[in-house]
C-alpha cells in the first residue's frame, strides 16, 4: 500500500526563503551590471537596470526598506548622468545648427558677389533658351505645382513629427531630473534613520547628489543647503584631509559661481585646494614610512598612494584655474555695474528738470554750467535785469475820453501852446546861429532840440484839429 508523504514544515518554510534568495541574487546582478554600464558610459542601459532592481526590492521588502536604499541611490545617480548627457546633446545640436546657418550665409554672399557682373553674351543665350523652353514650361507648370503641394504636405508632416519628438525629449529631460531628485531623496531619508558611520556617510553622498540635481535645475539655494548638510556629516565622521570633503567643497564652489556669489565660490575652491594638498602631504608620509617594507600589504598601499597622488596633482591646477576665472568674472561684473551706474547718472543729468529755462537745459546738456551762467553768457538774474530795463511806460500815449467841461479848458490851453510854440521857433533859430561856432557836438544837440520842437508842434496841431 503506497502512501504519499505530506510536505513537512521545514520544506514549507524553506520555499519562501529560497524565493527571496533568488530575488536578492537577481537584484544584486542587476546592480552590478548597472554599475558596470554606468562606468563604461552606457547610461541608458544602467538606468533601465537600476529601475528594475528598485522595483524588485520594493515589491519584496517595501518601498522604505533599508535594502532599497542602495538601489535608490544608484538609480538617482544614473538619472542625473542621463539628464546631463541629454543637455550636452542638445547643446551640440544647437552649435551645429548655428554653424550651418553661418556657412549658408557665407555661401549666399559669395554667390551674390560672383553673379553681379554677367556678360552680354550670356544674357543673349539665356533669352534664346528661355524663348525656346517657354512653350515646354507652360505644359509642365501644372504638374510641378501638384508635386510642390505634395512635397509641402510631406514636409509639414515631418515637421510635426520632429516637433513631437523634441517635445518628448524635453519632457524626458525634466522627468529624468525629477525622478533623480525623488529617488535620491528616498535614499537620504532611509540612510538618515540609521546612526552608524557607514549609513551616515551614505546619507552625505545622497545630500551631495541632491545638490548636483539642484545645480542642474537652477535651484541654487536648495543646492547650497544640501551640500552644506553633506559637509556637516563628512566633517563629523571623516578626517579633515579626505578627498570626499574636497569634492564637496568644489561642488559647493560651483553652485556659488552659478548663483553669482563670487566671494563664496572663491573661498570654497581655496578650501578644496587646501584639503587636497593636505591629502597629498599625508600620502607622501605614508609612502616614506612603508617604502622599505616588503610585505604585500605595504607594497600595495604604497602603489595606491602614488597613483592617488598623481590624480590629485592633476586636479589641483584645474581648481586653481577655476579660482582665477572666478576672480576675472567678478571684476568684469563689477565693471559692468559701474558702467551701468555712470550711464544712468548721465541720463539723469541730460534730462531737464521741471521749471528750468531753455538756456539752463542747454547748459546741462553741454556740461558747461558754472556759477549759474549758461553758454550764452546770461544768468537768470541778468535776464531779469535786462527785462526790467527794456520795459517802458506807454500809458501817456493812450487816449481817454474827456468830459465836456474839460473841452473848453483844453481849447484855451491849445491857443496858449500855439503862441508859445511860435516864440520858441524864433528863439531856436537864434540859438542855432550862436552855437554853430561851438563845433559838431553843439550842432548835433541843436538838431535834437529842433526835432523835439517840431514833434511838439505837430502834436499841438493835431490836437487843435
Amino acid at each position: 500500500m503506497s502512501t504519499t508523504a505530506e510536505p513537512s514544515s521545514s520544506t514549507s518554510t524553506a520555499s519562501p526563503s529560497k524565493e527571496r534568495v533568488e530575488i536578492m541574487s537577481k537584484a544584486v546582478n542587476l546592480m552590478g551590471q548597472g554599475r558596470r554600464n554606468l562606468i563604461c558610459g552606457d547610461v541608458p542601459m544602467a538606468v533601465t537596470q537600476f529601475e528594475e532592481c528598485c522595483q524588485i526590492l520594493a515589491q519584496t521588502y517595501g518601498e522604505m526598506a533599508f535594502e532599497c536604499a542602495p538601489a535608490y541611490f544608484s538609480y538617482g545617480h544614473a538619472l542625473l548622468e542621463l539628464a546631463r548627457m541629454d543637455s550636452k546633446v542638445i547643446e551640440s545640436l544647437e552649435a551645429e545648427a548655428e554653424e550651418d546657418e553661418e556657412d549658408e550665409s557665407e555661401k549666399s554672399e559669395d554667390g551674390k558677389s560672383g553673379g553681379e557682373t554677367p556678360g552680354t553674351t550670356e544674357d543673349e543665350d539665356r533669352t534664346d533658351k528661355s524663348e525656346s523652353l517657354s512653350s515646354q514650361d507652360e505644359g509642365t507648370d501644372k504638374e510641378a505645382k501638384t508635386e510642390k503641394d505634395e512635397n509641402v504636405k510631406d514636409d509639414a508632416a515631418d515637421d510635426d513629427k520632429n516637433e513631437n519628438v523634441d517635445e518628448h525629449i524635453a519632457g524626458n529631460d525634466v522627468t529624468n531630473l525629477q525622478l533623480a531628485w525623488e529617488s535620491l531623496e528616498l535614499a537620504k531619508i532611509i540612510y538618515l534613520k540609521r546612526k552608524d558611520k557607514e549609513s551616515q556617510l551614505k546619507a552625505a553622498q545622497a545630500f551631495l547628489k541632491l545638490g548636483e540635481v539642484g545645480l542642474e535645475t537652477g535651484v541654487y539655494d536648495q543646492a547650497i543647503e544640501d551640500i552644506k548638510e553633506c559637509l556637516k556629516i563628512q566633517k563629523e565622521y571623516l578626517e579633515p584631509e579626505e578627498r570626499e570633503i574636497a569634492e564637496s567643497y568644489y561642488q559647493l564652489g560651483l553652485v556659488h559661481v552659478f548663483a553669482g556669489n563670487h566671494d563664496s565660490s572663491i573661498e570654497n575652491f581655496e578650501k578644496a585646494v587646501s584639503v587636497i594638498e593636505a591629502r597629498i602631504e599625508k600620502l607622501n608620509k605614508s609612502i616614506e614610512a612603508n617604502k622599505d617594507s616588503k610585505e604585500t600589504a605595504d607594497v600595495e598601499a604604497v602603489y595606491n598612494a602614488k597613483t592617488e597622488i598623481k590624480e590629485l596633482e592633476e586636479v589641483v591646477p584645474d581648481i586653481k584655474q577655476k579660482i582665477t576665472d572666478t576672480i576675472e568674472e567678478k571684476k568684469t561684473v563689477a565693471d559692468l555695474k559701474l558702467m551701468a551706474k555712470k550711464e544712468a547718472e548721465e541720463k539723469l543729468l541730460q534730462t531737464p528738470k521741471p521749471g528750468t529755462s531753455g538756456f539752463e537745459a542747454m547748459g546741462n546738456i553741454s556740461g558747461i554750467t558754472s556759477l549759474g551762467t549758461t553758454t550764452t553768457g546770461f544768468s537768470s538774474t541778468d535776464a531779469g535785469k535786462s527785462q526790467d530795463v527794456k520795459t517802458t511806460d506807454i500809458s501817456h500815449l493812450v487816449r481817454r475820453k474827456r468830459k465836456p467841461e474839460e473841452a473848453t479848458d483844453e481849447s484855451a490851453e491849445k491857443k496858449q501852446k500855439s503862441e508859445s510854440g511860435s516864440s520858441t521857433d524864433t528863439q531856436s533859430a537864434k540859438t542855432q546861429d550862436t552855437d554853430t561856432s561851438n563845433g559838431p557836438l553843439s550842432s548835433a544837440q541843436h538838431t535834437k532840440t529842433e526835432s523835439s520842437d517840431a514833434k511838439a508842434n505837430e502834436q499841438t496841431e493835431a490836437k487843435d484839429s
